[in-house]
C-alpha cells in the first residue's frame, strides 16, 4: 500500500510521520512534485495553521488553500484523509458531524478550510478529521505552550471551557474512522474549564489569567460507538488532563537538557 503525506514539516503532520510509514511526503517546498503520482492513501495536513494569520491576509490564505486544491485535483488517490479543524464551526454551542454550517458567519480562516472540506468530500473517496486545540512533540504555539513558559498574556478567561487533544492517539483514531468508513469524523474530548485546567495542570491561581472575553468550545461527535463508548465525547476531560501533565513533564525536562 502505497502512503502519503502532505505537510509533514508542519506541527500537525510531523507527528503523524512519527506515527505511519510513509512512502512519500511533501511540503511548500516540493508540493508541485505530487502532481501525476498515484496513493493508496493520502494523508493530507497541508492547510496552514496559523488562524491570527489568516484572518489577517485572508487573499494569501485563500491563495494557500486553492493551490493545494490543485495539486490535490492533479493526484490520483484512492483514499484521501484530510486533518481540519474545529474552526470550521460557525458556532461552537454543542454541534457534532451533523451540523449544518453556515459559511457566511465564518472568519476567512474557517471558511477556508471548510470550503477545502468540501472540495475533499466532493471528489474523493475520503475522510475529513476535525481537531480541537491540539498538543504534542514540536508543540510552538497556543494556549498550553504559553503557559508552559507561565506566560498568560493571550490565555482565555477562567470561566472559559476548551478541548484538547493528544496528537499522539492521531493515527489510531484515524484508523478506527477509515474502518468504519466515516466521511467526517469530530475528535471531541470533553470540555474542560480553564481555570480549573490552569490550577490542577499548571498550578496556578486562575487569578493569572486575564480578564477576556468568555469562549466556550464544545464540539460533539455521533461516532463514539466505534470506540467502544456512548458519550459526545472520544476522550474524558480526567485522560486529557492525565495527558496534559505526562507532555508538560516531559516537555520541561527536554528543556532543561538545551
Amino acid at each position: 500500500m502505497r502512503k502519503g503525506l502532505i505537510g509533514h514539516t508542519g506541527f500537525v503532520g510531523s507527528n503523524l510521520n512519527t506515527q505511519i510509514d510513509f512512502d512519500c511526503c511533501y511540503n511548500s517546498k516540493n508540493i508541485a512534485d505530487i502532481r501525476g503520482e498515484h496513493f493508496d492513501i493520502l494523508y493530507c495536513a497541508g492547510a496552514p495553521g496559523i488562524k491570527w494569520y489568516a484572518n489577517q491576509n485572508p487573499d494569501k490564505d485563500l491563495n494557500s488553500i486553492t493551490d493545494l486544491m490543485f495539486n490535490l485535483a492533479n493526484t490520483k488517490v484512492e483514499k484521501l484523509v484530510l486533518l481540519s479543524t474545529i474552526g470550521v464551526y460557525d458556532n461552537l454551542n454543542s454541534v457534532d458531524e451533523e451540523h449544518d454550517i453556515n459559511i457566511d458567519e465564518l472568519h476567512p480562516y474557517g471558511r477556508h478550510r471548510h470550503i477545502l472540506e468540501k472540495y475533499v468530500l466532493n471528489n474523493f473517496d475520503s475522510l475529513v478529521v476535525r481537531l480541537p486545540s491540539i498538543f504534542g512533540n514540536g508543540l510552538k504555539k497556543n494556549f498550553i505552550y504559553d503557559a508552559m513558559d507561565n506566560n498568560y498574556d493571550y490565555a482565555p478567561n477562567k470561566t472559559s471551557t476548551m478541548q484538547f487533544y493528544n496528537l499522539n492517539n492521531l493515527s489510531t483514531d484515524i484508523e478506527v474512522g477509515i474502518k468504519n468508513q466515516l466521511e467526517i469524523l469530530n475528535i471531541s474530548s470533553e470540555p474542560i474549564n480553564i481555570g480549573d485546567l490552569v490550577s490542577e495542570v499548571f498550578f496556578e491561581d486562575p487569578r493569572v489569567l486575564p480578564e477576556t472575553t468568555v469562549v466556550n468550545y464544545n464540539m460533539k461527535t455521533k461516532h463514539s460507538k466505534y470506540w467502544g463508548i456512548q458519550s459526545d465525547y472520544l476522550y474524558k476531560s480526567g485522560e486529557i488532563i492525565e495527558d496534559l501533565l505526562n507532555f508538560i513533564k516531559t516537555n520541561k525536562e527536554r528543556r532543561s537538557f538545551t
